[in-house]
C-alpha cells in the first residue's frame, strides 16, 4: 500500500513560524506505530524526517501533503461566468481583487471550478509566505507534493453549521460559505454572519406570489455541530446557544477519528478522489514530476542496460573502422596486382569489376580454344580398339585455324581408314592429306578440326 505523509500546520493565536505547532502522521500502514500522530514544532519534524530517511529510506513516503491553517490562507466562493471559466487562471486576480487587502500581484491565487455550479472556490496566500514555506520544508529534506488549505476540506449539509475549537482558535463552516478560522473572541460576530448569510440565501430562492406577504423566511440552519478534541467549557456552549437563538440544536461531539488530523486525513482522501481539492502546489509553485517508485527500483537495471548498449555501439563502430581499413589495404594490393597484369589500363575505377571482366574474358577465350577440344577428342579416340595398329608420331597445331595435323604410322591403309572413321564419329572434321607406303608401314598425315 502506498504511503502518504500528512503534515498539518496548526492554527495559532501567535501566528505561523518556526515555533508553530505541527502535527504529522504516516497513512496507509497497518502498524499502529506508523499510524501514530506525532506533534511538535518544525525542527522536531525535521529531526524525525532525517531519522527515517537515514534508518529506513525505503519507507520514506512518496506522497507528502501539507495542510495549511485557515489563519494563513484565505478561501472564498465567488460567482463566475462561462467565459471566465474558460480562462480561469487569467480571471482569478480580477475576481478576488476587491476582497483582498494589499496588492493582488503579491498573492499566490488558485481556483477550482465547482461542478454543476456557476461558481469557483478560490484560495490565496501571500507569495512570500508560500515561498518561505517551501524553503523551510526543502531545508528539512521534505518535498511536499500537495499543499492544500484545511479549511477547504470541512463541509456540512444545508441545515448545519460546524464549529471547531482548537488552540484558542475557532473554525466555522457552512454549506454556503467556505470555512474560516478566527480568534475565539470573534466568534460572536462571525457566527451571526454565517446564520444571516444562509437565511438571505434561502430568502432569495423563495418566490413570493403575494405582494402583501411580508413574512420573513424561516431559518434554514437547524443544527450547530461543535467539534473539539477535548470538552469545551460551559461558557462557550452558552455563548453559542445564545447566538443561535431558538430552533437551532447544539450538538457537541468529539472529532471523527479521535483527532483533528485524523478527521482531516479522511476528508482529504474523499476530496482527492472527487478531485475537489484547491491545490496551492500549482502555477509558479507546481510540483515537478518525480520518477515513480517502480521506476526507481528498475533504474539500476536500466543503467546497466544503457552501458551495455553503449559498449555494443562502440564495439560495432570500432569493428566497422577496422574492416574499412582492411578493405582499403586489400584494395591497394588488388590494384597493384591488376596494374601488373594489365599495365595498359589507365582508367581503373573499380578494381574488382575489372578483375572479374578480365577473368571472364580469359575463361571465355579458353572455352573457345578448339585445340583443347580436338586434343581431348583425339586422346579419347586413340585409346579405343579402333585405333589399334595406328601409332601417332607428331602433332602440329594451327592457332589461326584451330586445326590440328597428326602424323601417324600404321600397319595398313585399312587401319588408317578405321582410325580416321573413328575420329569423324567422335565429332571431329578429319581428313587424310597424304598416305605413303614405306616398306611394311603406311605413313599418313591427318588433319582435323572441331565441328
Amino acid at each position: 500500500m502506498n504511503q502518504e505523509l500528512v503534515i498539518r500546520i496548526m492554527p495559532s493565536v501567535h501566528g505561523e513560524g518556526a515555533t508553530s505547532p505541527v502535527q504529522w502522521m504516516v497513512r496507509g500502514q497497518a502498524s499502529d506505530d506508523e499510524a501514530t500522530i506525532r506533534q511538535g514544532s518544525l525542527p522536531d519534524l525535521q529531526v524525525w524526517a532525517e531519522q527515517v530517511q537515514q534508518e529506513v529510506p525505503e519507507q520514506w513516503p512518496e506522497q507528502i501533503t501539507v495542510l495549511l491553517p485557515g489563519t494563513l490562507t484565505g478561501l472564498q466562493r465567488l460567482p463566475v461566468t462561462s467565459a471566465q471559466k474558460k480562462h480561469l487562471q487569467q480571471a482569478l486576480p480580477y475576481l478576488v481583487e476587491e476582497n483582498l487587502i494589499g496588492n493582488v500581484e503579491e498573492q499566490h491565487i488558485v481556483g477550482l471550478p465547482e461542478a454543476g455550479h456557476d461558481s469557483v472556490l478560490v484560495g490565496h496566500l501571500p507569495v512570500a509566505d508560500m515561498q518561505e514555506l517551501m524553503d523551510t520544508f526543502a531545508e528539512s529534506g521534505i518535498a511536499p507534493v500537495s499543499v492544500v488549505s484545511e479549511n477547504g476540506l470541512w463541509h456540512t449539509d444545508e441545515k448545519t453549521i460546524m464549529l471547531l475549537f482548537e488552540q484558542g482558535m475557532v473554525t466555522i463552516a457552512s454549506h454556503e460559505k467556505p470555512a474560516q478560522t478566527v480568534d475565539r473572541d470573534a466568534l460572536s460576530l462571525l457566527l451571526g454572519q454565517y446564520l444571516h448569510h444562509d437565511v438571505v440565501k434561502q430568502g432569495a430562492a423563495v418566490q413570493v406570489d403575494d405582494d402583501k406577504d411580508t413574512s420573513e423566511p424561516e431559518n434554514v440552519i437547524t443544527t450547530i455541530k461543535v467539534l473539539s478534541e477535548h470538552n469545551e467549557s460551559d461558557t462557550d456552549i452558552a455563548l453559542i446557544t445564545g447566538l443561535a437563538g431558538d430552533g437551532v440544536t447544539i450538538e457537541h461531539q468529539g472529532v471523527n477519528g479521535g483527532s483533528v488530523l485524523s478527521a482531516l486525513a479522511s476528508l482529504l482522501s474523499e476530496q482527492r478522489r472527487a478531485r475537489a481539492l484547491v491545490e496551492f502546489r500549482s502555477g509558479a509553485f507546481k510540483c515537478p514530476r518525480k520518477a515513480g517508485k517502480r521506476w526507481r527500483q528498475w533504474r539500476p537495471v536500466a543503467w546497466v542496460a544503457g552501458v551495455w548498449l553503449a559498449l555494443e555501439f562502440v564495439f560495432y563502430v570500432g569493428q566497422g573502422v577496422w574492416f574499412q581499413s582492411q578493405a582499403a589495404h586489400y584494395y591497394a594490393q588488388n590494384y597493384a596486382l591488376y596494374k601488373e597484369i594489365n599495365p595498359g589500363d589507365r582508367s581503373v575505377v573499380d578494381v574488382r569489376n575489372r578483375f572479374n571482366s578480365l577473368l571472364k574474358r580469359a575463361g571465355t577465350a579458353q572455352a573457345d580454344n578448339g585445340f583443347l577440344l580436338v586434343l581431348n577428342t583425339l586422346s579419347r579416340v586413340s585409346a579405343q580398339a579402333s585405333a589399334k595398329g595406328v601409332e601417332p608420331k607428331s602433332l602440329d597445331f594451327n592457332e589461326s585455324g584451330d586445326g590440328v595435323t597428326l602424323n601417324v604410322a600404321a600397319a595398313s591403309f585399312e587401319a588408317v581408314n578405321r582410325y580416321l572413321e573413328a575420329l569423324r564419329e567422335a565429332g571431329l572434321k578429319a581428313t587424310m592429306e597424304t598416305a605413303n607406303q614405306e616398306g611394311d608401314t603406311v605413313v599418313a598425315r591427318l588433319s582435323m578440326k572441331s565441328s
